[in-house]
């Protein structure tokens, strides 16, 4: 974690600064995924740097990783990326359209199935 005067930063603010000032690099899955539902390469970017953190998973390996939450128009996107802090480098996972049977309306909240 990086520190703001003294104190850390929360893993959410470590992915802002990331992905605001770092490079993006999609894998594979990411992007036949993103190609598949159309979405625009600019609303994953946007997303990135405007988006509502869903979980945040710090052990994840082999970096820490979130679920993003953003809109896409008037589509509800997941976008799962792990991110290396002292690289600056943002790692897209995949890309999804959230459904109702897994998650609430707001598609931030998680259903108890």
């Amino acid at each position: 974690m990086v520190e703001n005067k003294g104190k850390p930063l929360t893993m959410n603010e470590d992915f802002r600064i990331v992905a605001n000032r770092g490079i993006v690099v999609m894998s594979r899955h990411a992007e036949a995924r993103r190609l598949k539902r159309r979405v625009p390469i600019d609303a994953i970017h946007r997303i990135l740097t405007d988006f509502n953190a869903i979980e945040e998973y710090p052990d994840s390996f082999p970096l820490p990783a979130m679920l993003l939450f953003g809109m896409c128009e008037d589509t509800p996107l997941h976008i799962v990326a792990g991110f290396d802090l002292e690289q600056e480098i943002v790692y897209i996972i995949t890309v999804y359209i959230p459904d109702s049977e897994h998650f609430e309306p707001d598609w931030i909240t998680r259903r108890n199935n």
